[in-house]
Formats: C-alpha cells, structure tokens, sequence
C-alpha cells in the first residue's frame, strides 16, 4: 500500500504533465506570436517555404494523403517512422478513421501496442489525435528535424494559508516553453 505521501506527489505530479503537455502542444501548433510562431501559424504564413494540400470540397482521401507523404519525401529528409508523423484533429480522424487503401479492405488507420501503449499509425507513419489541431487539417512533418522544443526555469511552489483554516495547499507550477522551427519546408498541411 502507498503512503499518504506518495498518493500527493502522484497526483500533483499527474496534473502538472498534463496541464503542461497540453499546454505545450496548444503553443506548438497554433501560437500567432510572430517571435515564436507555431508549426500551423508557420504553414499558413505567406511565403512559407512549407507545402499545403488543398482536399477536395469532398474531404480528406487517400489519395490526398499519399500526396502529402510524396511532397514531404521528395525533400529527402528521410523516412524514419521515429521522426515523421501525422497529427490530425478529433472530426477529421473520424473521417480518417472510415477510409480504407484502394487496392484492398485495410483500415488506413491502424493501431499496434507498443509496450503498454496502444499507438495509431496511418501510412505507416506515426499518427496523435490533438484536440489542439484546428479542425478539418492535417500536419505531416518529419519533426525531428523541423523543430525542436525548448524548456527552461521549471518551478514548483507550494502556498500554504495557515490563517484560512481550510488546511488547503495551492500547488503553483511554472514552466517557460517555445518553439524553434528551423525546417519549415519539412512541414505539410493539408486542409
């Protein structure tokens, strides 16, 4: 059995990553600052050296998606299912979710357990739902070598009122964020 203790810090602990992940990918796909722009707010800038795929008045098909995988391939950044992926929003993996390649049967989504992990794959390549992704888009990037994220000055301060009498503890967490896109040709949207 765990102590008191250990059940705190665990669940501070369980918060503070996912207010900040999701922060985090919020800030990285959408942010309008021009110092730091997002991955999105990078592609639909004018004169951006990234590549857009228009979808038909239909929607998203595979054959758009294909076209998205070739125009990123013919960069020549190298296919490595560790560096490229797709990120879409939840409507459009609904949709995704419905197609099948030509040639055959086979969902174009799959899922695979990867530890403990159930991941989705589509093309092969690593496939994340975000409820950050702007609806009826999606990005194909090798993002290993398009961007990188930078952290610094985490803190953790804890605020105890002993006047209240409440015995409650406020849990302030801080953490500087942004993100460097130094390939932005290796980014492809579609929409």
């Amino acid at each position: 059995m765990k102590s008191h203790p250990t059940l705190i810090s665990s669940y501070v602990e369980g918060i503070f990553l996912s207010e900040a992940s999701r922060f985090t990918e919020q800030v990285s796909l959408t942010r309008t600052d021009m110092e730091a722009p997002g991955l999105i707010t990078v592609v639909e800038a004018s004169g951006s050296a990234a590549s857009v795929v228009s979808f038909p008045t239909a929607g998203v098909s595979v054959s758009f998606l294909q076209d998205m995988l070739e125009d990123l391939a013919g960069l020549k950044s190298g296919i490595e299912p560790d560096s490229w992926g797709w990120i879409v929003g939840a409507v459009i993996y609904k949709k995704l979710q419905e197609l099948a390649y030509p040639s055959s049967k086979v969902p174009l989504i799959t899922t695979q357990v990867v530890g403990e992990r159930a991941c989705k794959y589509m093309l092969g390549l690593p496939l994340e739902v975000s409820s950050n992704m702007p609806s009826g888009k999606v990005l194909l990037s090798n993002f290993k070598q398009s961007c990188r994220l930078l952290y610094w000055f985490p803190t953790v301060d804890l605020v105890i009122n002993p006047y209240t009498g409440n015995q409650q503890i406020e849990v302030v967490g801080q953490q500087y964020a942004n993100i460097a896109i130094h390939r932005p040709e290796l980014l492809v949207l579609g929409s």
